[in-house]
């Protein structure tokens, strides 16, 4: 339904919303999940919540979170699986482990939106190989 990378300060800096109809839904589903991100405990590898009937899954990396949210045919598992194939995207896009200044670039939006569109588009969201993701979105 929903992929967000987001500051440590819960400013989200990317959204990818996906089968949400009205931008009010959208809007409210991405406040209850930054505002969740920031007050959920943390477990090691991440932090998992409810937020009415969507399951989300976020993932701390350095000074970003990545997180993925969903409902119905999603699970657990499965997001954690988003999640963290978000940020093998993103790192591999910038050759390196994603900083919040490299993450800003416009150059990166685009390349991370063209690769998640791609694995949604082919229903293919728990791929793991983020070469072939990236060859698919080229």
């Amino acid at each position: 339904e929903c992929l967000i990378v987001a500051d440590t300060a819960g400013r989200a800096l990317f959204v990818r919303h996906f089968g949400r109809e009205s931008e009010d839904e959208r809007v409210s589903l991405e406040e209850g999940i930054l505002k969740g991100e920031r007050e959920a405990e943390g477990a090691q590898g991440g932090k998992f919540f409810v937020i009415g009937s969507t399951m989300v899954v976020a993932h701390a990396h350095g000074e970003l979170v990545y997180i993925a949210a969903g409902s119905d045919d999603h699970d657990e598992i499965g997001l954690e699986i988003v999640a963290n194939l978000i940020y093998e995207i993103a790192s591999a896009l910038c050759g390196r482990r994603p900083t919040l200044s490299a993450f800003k670039s416009t150059d990166m939006f685009g390349k991370l939106a063209v690769a998640l569109d791609e694995l949604v588009l082919h229903g293919m969201e728990y791929m793991t190989d983020v070469q072939q993701v990236l060859r698919m979105s080229k």
